[in-house]
């Protein structure tokens, strides 16, 4: 399992449950991605929405596991459904232990 070396864009850790919380801005706005277990997975949520926006390869956390990701713009997936899609497969909301 590798985990990447420096900064991880677009993840904090949750001071009080040490989950790891996927955030990402668009539009001077903050959407929240979900929160999860592994470090690697909040990247790759954050990764996910990234490629949906359109943001180029170099703010990527995982550029070269970007043909995993398959999230194309369709006509049937609407900006908000496809974050709602992505907090789906977050380990859940932040919960204190």
């Amino acid at each position: 399992f590798f985990l990447k070396k420096g900064p991880i864009r677009g993840v904090t850790k949750h001071r009080n449950t040490h989950r790891h919380e996927a955030h990402i801005w668009h539009r001077r706005k903050q959407f929240y991605l979900g929160s999860y277990d592994c470090q690697k997975d909040a990247a790759l949520a954050y990764d996910k929405m990234a490629v949906y926006l359109g943001k180029s390869v170099d703010q990527l956390n995982y550029p070269e596991e970007q043909h995993h990701i398959q999230c194309k713009k369709t006509s049937a997936t609407t900006p908000q459904q496809f974050l709602a899609m992505i907090r789906k497969e977050s380990s859940g909301p932040s919960t204190m232990r």
